[in-house]
């Protein structure tokens, strides 16, 4: 390995120029590709991307719904009546500055005529909404005495308390055939906890406006997430008028990206300059310390550019967590530095170490390349940004540093590098009680090493500025009781058909458990939703009970009716529109697409999805914290439906990540004792050597347990 180095060394001495341009042309090569990689801030890149989790993933990244952004206005100083005036004035305000490029839409406010258009679109595709099973009824309700008792009902109705608001609703339908798809309207209400006051939406429990902003984007979007938060910020900035508070995926991912970026810049600034005092206190020359960082800041931008050549990003999280990579690669630099005190010329230098440093160098870039094989995305590029690390200081060291330094006795050592010397050439075997506490707690490490628990919470993870977890309790207590659970369940496939199909099962299995008790209440648009298949079935049931002959005689009926009943004879007309249309089956949502500002659309948009063509359907799920793995164990094999629990989906993430973990020490492991072996040629000395860190992994295992760590 010497001869190497030390060929490259011979060659560069002789052509300083070309050693230097070479250095410079290296260095602006790798810079100009570092700048092409992008950095991303989603936490959640720490979670497997194995192909059994993929849609699971997939969902939980992609589907907006559990993503909209809540802004909680409330009365500040008890005054109540600035409330109203400041949610309109954030609406407009957000609306204008938000829409349409970062939200669909910021409401508060609610039209008293979307009721009506809501009942236009289910009429104008009424066979559809009509089950199968009501047609054996269909006989009975279009026979003459049916009809007629029906029209002396609608005529109290008319004439009742409520006849004003149902006028529309009997002269469009007198037999109450879409009954059952408006009532299925109901089930899309999550919480009764919501009150309509002077047409804004507030919380019932203490007359708190609710403005929701409803994003374009997924909050693993950190740049569209990071502009929607700062036009949220400077908008609520000029509100002081009442108590605003904002809660949402996207707000919260911008609040951990900054947590984030602050700790990294932090973690690195503290690290460094720890390192860079450390060094200076030992040699008392600024020139070694310059000398030190040169190798680590070369391994730095040699693992970007490399990185750049292989992929288009790279985690923060995992950039910020190199800085405790600093520490690895600086010993290497500072042992090429101490060691040249000890070496008249720069041939000797590179005789001793080359062959130590590689060897060393190559267990610890295998230890470290070894998280390339885990199924999380932030531990590969953890793994990879490491190990080039390595590997570019190492050149380097062998390459570069020995040009740079001088050689020779530099004088008396300095008091620290002394004392840590003295430290390093204690033999501690000569310290019996030391020996037995080294035993001791190995021994306790080993008894309990499958004791210490894994945190599988990402909660741990994440940033929550003050009072943001308040506001997530009272967003709770909007939907749920105390000790209730507010969950989406996600129905998921390739296509609208695979999606509804198995939304439809699902929902069937919520129904039963709904009937059990295991679950509060249950919001779905089941009914409303229906599959292209499906819908070709029910027209050609409704075209088959409406023959010409059947249409004429309840038309010939009603008419007579109405009549009798003081009705206009043409009433009923709307009625006999619906009756005479022709019907043809089309897209899922080809019904609200017609009328695309309608509030229904808007609605079943929020239930009803598609991202990287991932059809997904949704329901809510309010149920007891108790019944919650009942009602998870009831869905176990149900590859097409995603439970959106955080706390359910990441652990079973996080029970990935720890296997990945066993798996990475079981493979560093054997790397660094086959490095070992290799070097030393003999499997005790090979053993002897590797003791020490197996014995330092139990100790540390045994002191974690020993206060409750994981």
């Amino acid at each position: 390995m010497d001869r190497i180095f030390l060929s490259i060394y011979y060659y560069f001495e002789q052509r300083r120029s070309q050693l230097w341009m070479s250095l410079v042309v290296f260095v602006v090569l790798l810079g100009f590709s570092a700048s092409r990689l992008n950095v991303e801030q989603d936490i959640m890149k720490i979670l497997p991307d194995n192909g059994n989790n993929a849609v699971q993933k997939l969902v939980f990244e992609k589907l907006k719904v559990k993503d909209n952004v809540v802004v909680m206005v409330s009365a500040k100083d008890g005054n109540i009546a600035s409330v109203h005036k400041c949610a309109l004035a954030l609406e407009k305000e957000l609306n204008e500055a938000l829409v349409p490029e970062l939200a669909q839409s910021v409401d508060f406010s609610v039209d008293p005529d979307d009721a009506q258009s809501t009942s236009d679109i289910i009429y104008s595709n009424l066979p559809i909404y009509i089950d199968n099973s009501v047609y054996s009824a269909f006989d009975s309700i279009f026979s003459a005495d049916a009809i007629d008792r029906k029209m002396a009902a609608n005529y109290e109705s008319l004439h009742g308390l409520f006849g004003n608001f149902a006028a529309d609703y009997i002269y469009k339908d007198p037999f109450g055939l879409a009954s059952p798809a408006l009532k299925s309207l109901a089930n899309t209400r999550v919480s009764s906890k919501y009150s309509i006051i002077d047409g804004g939406v507030y919380l019932s429990t203490d007359s708190t406006a609710i403005v929701t902003i409803t994003p374009t984007f997924p909050a693993g979007d950190v740049n569209a997430s990071q502009r929607l938060t700062e036009i949220l910020e400077k908008v609520v900035s000029g509100h002081e008028e009442a108590k605003i508070d904002c809660f949402g995926g996207p707000v919260m991912g911008v609040y951990n990206s900054r947590c984030i970026q602050k700790d990294m810049r932090l973690t690195i600034i503290v690290g460094i300059l720890a390192i860079c005092m450390i060094i200076f206190f030992s040699f008392r020359d600024r020139k070694s310390v310059f000398l030190i960082l040169l190798p680590s800041s070369f391994g730095f931008l040699f693992s970007m550019a490399v990185m750049a050549l292989f992929k288009d990003s790279i985690s923060l999280i995992a950039m910020g967590a190199s800085s405790a990579i600093m520490g690895v690669v600086m010993s290497y630099a500072i042992h090429v530095v101490t060691h040249k005190e000890h070496c008249k010329d720069a041939q000797q230098l590179i005789k001793e170490l080359s062959s130590p440093l590689t060897i060393g160098s190559l267990t610890t870039i295998g230890a470290f390349f070894s998280l390339t094989f885990t199924s999380s995305s932030l531990l590969v590029d953890f793994g990879l940004l490491a190990s080039n690390m390595i590997i570019g200081a190492m050149i380097f060291c062998l390459v570069y540093l020995p040009h740079i330094m001088s050689y020779g006795e530099t004088g008396e050592k300095r008091r620290l590098l002394r004392w840590i010397e003295s430290v390093n050439a204690y033999k501690i075997e000569n310290v019996s009680f030391l020996v037995v506490v080294i035993l001791l707690l190995s021994g306790y490490g080993l008894y309990h090493y499958n004791d210490v628990d894994f945190d599988a919470d990402m909660n741990h993870l994440c940033y929550y500025p003050e009072g943001t977890l308040d506001v997530e309790k009272r967003l709770q207590r909007s939907t749920c009781e105390d000790g209730e659970v507010s969950i989406y369940f996600v129905s998921a496939g390739s296509t609208d058909e695979e999606a509804l199909v198995s939304y439809h099962k699902m929902n069937h299995t919520l129904d039963s458990l709904l009937g059990s008790g295991d679950i509060v209440r249950h919001s779905h648009l089941d009914k409303l939703l229906v599959s292209g298949k499906e819908q070709q079935e029910k027209i050609e049931k409704w075209n088959s009970f409406w023959t010409d002959a059947r249409k004429r005689n309840v038309e010939q009926q009603l008419k007579k009716s109405a009549e009798k009943y003081g009705f206009e004879p043409s009433a009923f007309e709307p009625f006999v529109k619906i009756v005479n249309a022709e019907y043809k089956s089309d897209g899922v949502l080809s019904a609200f697409e017609k009328v695309p500002k309608s509030p229904l659309s808007k609605h079943i948009d929020s239930w009803f999805c598609s991202e990287d063509g991932m059809k997904m359907a949704i329901s809510n799920v309010v149920m007891k914290s108790e019944a919650k793995q009942k009602v998870y164990d009831s869905f176990v094999g149900s590859k097409n439906v995603v439970i959106l629990d955080k706390p359910h989906f990441v652990q079973g993430y996080m029970r990935s990540v720890q296997d990945d973990f066993n798996f990475v020490l079981g493979v560093s492991s054997l790397i660094v004792f086959l490095g070992l072996l290799l070097n030393y040629g003999r499997l005790e000395t090979a053993l002897l050597s590797f003791m020490p860190m197996a014995l330092a992994w139990l100790i540390i295992l045994g002191v974690m347990h020993i206060f409750g760590l994981s």
